[in-house]
């Protein structure tokens, strides 16, 4: 204090520089901040895309969405930090503060979870939607009080460097590794093209007329003249799709009766991906094998797919990173979901497909997967887009029930007229193909998807399990069976197109949920003959 009772800064260090010019004083705690905030970044950029196209079991590692999406991270996380650095940051603050913001942005899925669960733990459920927001401005608070200084820098910094380090360490554990080398057979000039087409969430003819009041005798008709064989008490081997497609293509279960282990899920992510099963007996055979994308997020080109044919992917990858940011609930209000034009324009683009011409003449097996006529219930009968709401996805509302069977019906009714022009031209050109039109699963108008097996109600499994599945098998008619399942009827493609020798297997129907977790359980008792 001085004579006059003002204070002496100067001799207290009361007037010190701020934390900017500090960091200038500690250049290697500064170079040490700065490099790990430039880590952090790093991870953070790519923890988005990692997430998406690899974290949640059993999902496959998806390359093209994964820089793709990554690429938009970049870019927004440069913005963010040049926002940083015109507000004279120092570097490392800057990094560290990159980081945060871009963790916090793009992970909405793991903030709603970590809400919902203390939401939960609470006995509060208002504050599920109100806890995810609370949780990132408090760590962006934390993260901008913290990162003034280097040595806080540094901590902040490698904190999130962790974290994102953990979460890419989960997601790059599921990728699928690449398949062992094959020895390819000369294929027989004789074989025939092979297609086996999946129409997601078609039910059964009688379920659909029953309690959708669908006719689909018309289309049915149409696939026997055809000369399909239209399997009139079919059902699924599971309820959804992970395990159903994966199952179809690997030509055998990929999860049996009980707790469902880390090497089922790795056989459903390497069937997924085409490197077991159908795709390996076909490339062994010497068959160019055709894959066709779409935006569900289980869909990847693998080892032994020879043409993998993809579009819409930077629609699909930019809808699936919104929805990963606090924006989701309005993405998904204004940014309608790309499932059903992208498989719209798949459909159309079938035949196209189908007759595209080979290398060197060899025949060829096409897998494609249909999200149609599957939820969200935007088709009109024509094809064309409607309205949105709340009945254009299955829940259990029973006040919407009536307006989501007249939804699903119409987009039934698109994908018969659809599917019928493509195969007029593929087999007018190919009279002698092989093929397998199937459902993975039946529609879900009162499902809920978090029953266990001995809580689903009869009337859920009675719209899920039966599902729509007709073979066109020249020549080994003998394979036809009216309660055939699609495991049993990849089988019997194998054994028709390439005289493989593989068995028919018992008809097994397990209950599992949504996401292929927890535990499977064999229903078939309950839902045959019953269904």
């Amino acid at each position: 204090m001085s004579a006059d009772g003002t204070s002496d800064v100067s001799e207290r260090g009361g007037d010190a520089p701020p934390a900017e010019e500090r960091v200038t004083r500690r250049p290697g705690v500064a170079r040490v901040a700065t490099a790990v905030g430039a880590v952090s970044v790093l991870f953070a950029v790519t923890i988005p895309a990692m997430w998406f196209t690899g974290v949640a079991a059993p999902l496959p590692f998806r390359t093209s969405l994964f820089w793709l999406m990554t690429g938009f991270v970049a870019l927004c996380a440069l913005a963010v930090l040049a926002a940083f650095r015109l507000g004279d940051r120092s570097w490392s603050s800057s990094l560290v503060m990159t980081a945060l913001v871009v963790l916090v942005a793009f992970s909405w899925p793991v903030l709603t979870t970590v809400g919902g669960d203390l939401a939960a733990s609470l006995g509060l459920s208002a504050i599920g939607d109100v806890a995810p927001v609370v949780i990132a401005g408090v760590a962006l608070w934390i993260g901008a009080r913290l990162t003034r200084e280097p040595p806080f820098a540094i901590v902040v910094g490698g904190a999130v460097a962790v974290y994102a380090v953990v979460l890419a360490t989960i997601a790059l554990a599921q990728v699928v590794p690449a398949p062992e080398p094959l020895a390819i057979r000369d294929v027989d000039d004789t074989a025939p093209d092979v297609v086996l087409l999946v129409l997601d969430g078609y039910g059964r003819a009688d379920v659909l007329a029953r309690n959708f009041d669908a006719d689909t005798s018309g289309f049915l008709g149409e696939l026997e003249t055809h000369g399909f064989f239209v399997a009139g008490d079919a059902t699924t081997n599971y309820p959804f799709t992970y395990a159903a497609v994966s199952s179809m293509l690997n030509a055998s279960y990929t999860i049996d009766a009980g707790p469902i282990d880390e090497g089922e899920y790795a056989m459903i992510r390497e069937a997924l991906s085409g490197q077991t099963g159908m795709f390996q007996q076909f490339a062994v055979a010497g068959y160019e094998t055709r894959y066709l994308l779409n935006a569900w997020a289980g869909s990847h080109c693998g080892g032994l797919v020879d043409v993998c044919v993809s579009g819409g992917i930077v629609g699909r990858s930019l809808w699936n990173l919104a929805r990963m940011t606090i924006l989701s609930p309005l993405v998904d209000e204004i940014w309608r979901n790309p499932l059903n034009n992208l498989s719209v324009d798949q459909l159309t683009a079938l035949d196209d497909i189908l007759l595209a011409p080979s290398r060197d003449g060899r025949p060829v097996f096409t897998f494609a997967h249909i999200i149609l006529p599957h939820v969200p219930l935007r088709l009109a009968e024509d094809c064309s887009r409607t309205d949105g709401g709340p009945a254009t996805e299955w829940g259990s509302q029973p006040e919407l029930r009536s307006e989501r069977r007249a939804r699903y019906r119409a987009q039934v009714t698109c994908v018969n007229a659809l599917v019928l022009e493509a195969l007029d031209r593929f087999l007018a050109d190919r009279p002698d193909a092989v093929v397998m039109i199937t459902a993975d699963h039946g529609p879900g108008a009162s499902l809920n998807p978090n029953h266990s097996a001995e809580t689903v109600p009869d009337a859920g499994l009675a719209e899920r399990i039966p599902i729509l599945s007709a073979y066109r098998l020249p020549g080994c008619e003998d394979s036809y069976r009216s309660d055939i399942t699609p495991v049993n009827g990849a089988r019997a493609v194998l054994r028709c197109a390439l005289g493989s020798d593989v068995e028919p297997l018992d008809d097994i129907t397990y209950w599992v949920d949504f996401d292929a977790e927890g535990e499977a359980t064999d229903i078939t008792a309950r839902v045959r003959p019953s269904l």
